[in-house]
């Protein structure tokens, strides 16, 4: 049923492995270390003997922590005490999500393309996928008339992330309030994943969608820490919904899953949160630093487009006119360039002729050099 789905980054990672001098632009782990006060407040619940179960739901201060994030930048209250559910990485996060509100034979809206693992997630609780196209031409936005067109009786949820992995676009307050009217109309839910949150360029913020009216009722929002903070290893991420179905989950697939987040790591995630935030502002200007030196590289490529990503740390350039099939395209690109890169299909039949490249891994001077090479090697094919 689920054999071979939501597979590419391992399967470009295995065909990685052992290869020398290679770029590595398929894994969305941040190359930066955690920022050290993180580090240290993880190291002292150690020293401290914090290594036993927290309370099931999180702990206490880091779900204050959470609500206090969402009121200050969402403008909405969340309860700590019985909306907020801190979990074992955002992976838990969706899984449990997908699981409590998916019933067998329910459509569920996913963008196209969107995060590999949504997919999978939906058939593992019986959902039939539905599939809203982005349009590439337009930075990848959402294609509003479809969406509308594609809901029917069956429809059940909706689950969308901004910014959007694998292509970088941050929906838009229009957008999103376009998202609202239909959930509203049609007494969906929405599942809103903003692990990128704070990754976005130019100058703009992320909006939530939490915050147009009537929609934290019916909206569960999915956070953690990987990404921005750097902290992949960590596994802790989190869930803000209503308190009846926190409740239910903490005490039932929360429970069976992970019983609770690793305690240490729960105390690192609230000095991420309420530490120093200076050293975000360099870390979002290296990363944009990256993104367009890459995707200026990859546009003058014969064969290649790139829209300029407007969040993460990702481009998910179109490359057909080099060649169609993105997991050849991918292992030539090993092989021939030294560059690794995610085939695109597993992100939904638009990844067709697509593939995932995370400007964030590596250094800017080792994304520099990927984009010569690519240049180098693409042009002579």
């Amino acid at each position: 049923m689920l054999e071979g789905r939501g597979m590419a980054v391992e399967w470009a990672r295995e065909l990685a492995e052992g290869k020398e001098g290679l770029v590595r632009l398929e894994t969305a782990d941040p190359n930066f270390d955690t920022p050290p006060h993180i580090v240290e407040a993880a190291h002292r619940a150690l020293e401290r003997g914090h290594t036993h179960y927290t309370d099931f739901q999180g702990l206490p201060e880091l779900r204050e922590a959470i609500a206090e994030k969402l009121e200050a930048e969402a403008g909405v209250a969340y309860e700590p005490a019985t909306e907020i559910l801190v979990t074992s990485g955002t992976a838990e996060s969706i899984y449990i999500a997908t699981q409590s509100t998916i019933n067998p034979g329910d459509e569920v809206i996913l963008t196209d393309p969107t995060y590999l693992i949504f997919e999978p997630n939906v058939i593992l609780a019986g959902g039939v996928v539905v599939r809203v196209p982005l349009i590439e031409q337009a930075r990848w936005a959402l294609d509003v008339p479809t969406l509308k067109a594609m809901v029917g009786s069956r429809t059940r949820v909706i689950i969308i992330n901004s910014p959007n992995n694998p292509t970088g676009t941050v929906f838009d307050r229009g957008e999103l309030e376009q998202v609202a009217e239909v959930a509203q109309e049609h007494d969906l839910i929405v599942v809103f994943d903003m692990l990128f949150d704070k990754l976005v360029f130019d100058g703009q913020g992320m909006e939530n969608i939490v915050s147009i009216p009537g929609m934290k009722a019916r909206t569960i929002l999915l956070g953690g820490f990987s990404k921005v903070y750097s902290m992949c290893g960590f596994r802790v991420g989190w869930l803000a919904g209503d308190a009846a179905l926190v409740s239910w989950l903490t005490n039932t697939l929360h429970l069976y899953v992970s019983i609770c987040a690793s305690s240490m790591a729960q105390e690192a995630a609230i000095a991420a949160l309420r530490g120093p935030q200076d050293w975000l502002k360099e870390w979002l200007a290296s990363y944009q630093r990256r993104r367009d030196v890459l995707v200026e590289m990859l546009n003058t490529i014969e064969g290649i487009r790139c829209q300029l990503p407007q969040g993460g740390y990702f481009a998910f350039p179109d490359i057909s006119g080099i060649d169609s099939d993105a997991y050849r395209f991918a292992e030539r690109l090993i092989d021939q360039a030294g560059v690794a890169v995610t085939p695109g299909p597993d992100y939904g039949p638009r990844g067709e002729g697509h593939v995932r490249m995370v400007f964030g891994s590596e250094s800017e001077d080792a994304v520099r050099v990927a984009a010569e090479r690519m240049k180098k090697h693409l042009t002579h094919l």
